[in-house]
């Protein structure tokens, strides 16, 4: 998945000290909100010694994290939910791959590539413990950036399009911000579905060309941009051939939303 919104950040090598069964951790914490550039610093916090793990513990290692527009708001101390305390370890999704662990080997055996649960437990860390009921093992025949982003925009997406209206064959949803971490998984699980997925994004001077072909790679077929929504194609050409939407998906706001409302079924 490619989005311009998002960039990722890797704990290389050179934060990863082993020293036998010891594991250094360090961690991007601020001990205040503020611009990330300047509150966000990488402290070494602890050591772990994997001969201390408990029943049920697991030791995992981040392989990578991506950073979200609402990592910065956290950060910024603009976002709906915060940290209950500063200092805090900052992060909302990421893939670790485990190291150790004193569960079932049914369960999960090292090497094995995971997902933590429990958002408030920060990912932006080079290890960690958590309990194997806070874990969700996932395949490790993807690529890292991928995997490192299931947690928040594909769930959100899949929600979207399930939890208001019921969609089947052949309907039809309406976007903006189609090219979004979001919008992207809306165009493959329509193309999955087979649900027709109009796409409205931004015009821009320079990339627009290599936009609309990466957005038909993965799945889109209807593609326009904002002005668009103001003639007569998608006032009434397009509904010729497919049909009207049922659902509209905003993310944008403004006028671009007002004029996507207006073509609902």
């Amino acid at each position: 998945m490619r989005s311009s919104s998002i960039l990722f950040k890797y704990f290389r090598t050179k934060f990863h000290y082993r020293f036998t069964s010891s594991y250094a951790v360090h961690e991007l914490q601020a001990d205040q909100y503020g611009v990330p550039g300047e509150v966000l610093k990488l402290n070494h916090t602890t050591t772990i010694d994997a001969n201390q793990l408990k029943s049920n513990d697991v030791l995992i290692k981040l392989l990578a994290s991506p950073i979200n527009p609402a990592d910065i708001n956290m950060i910024e101390g603009k976002y709906a939910l915060l940290p209950s305390s500063l200092p805090a370890t900052f992060g909302n999704e990421g893939v670790f791959q485990v190291i150790d662990h004193r569960a079932s080997d049914e369960q999960v055996r090292p090497g094995d590539w995971v997902l933590p649960k429990k958002l408030e437990w920060g990912k932006w860390r080079s290890y960690g413990i958590v309990s194997i009921n806070d874990l969700i093992k996932i395949p490790s025949d993807i690529d890292a950036e991928s995997a490192a982003t299931l947690s928040v925009n594909p769930c959100t997406a899949y929600r979207l399009l399930k939890d208001f209206v019921t969609l089947e064959t052949g309907d039809t949803v309406i976007q903006n911000g189609g090219n979004s971490s979001v919008g992207q998984v809306v165009i493959q699980l329509g193309k999955l579905w087979n649900i027709n997925v109009v796409n409205i994004v931004r015009n821009r001077e320079q990339g627009m060309n290599e936009l609309v072909e990466y957005l038909k790679s993965i799945g889109a077929e209807h593609i326009y941009v904002e002005e668009d929504l103001r003639k007569e194609t998608l006032s009434k050409t397009l509904w010729k051939s497919i049909p009207r939407p049922k659902l509209g998906l905003n993310c944008v706001g403004g006028r671009a939303t007002v004029f996507c409302y207006r073509v609902l079924d």
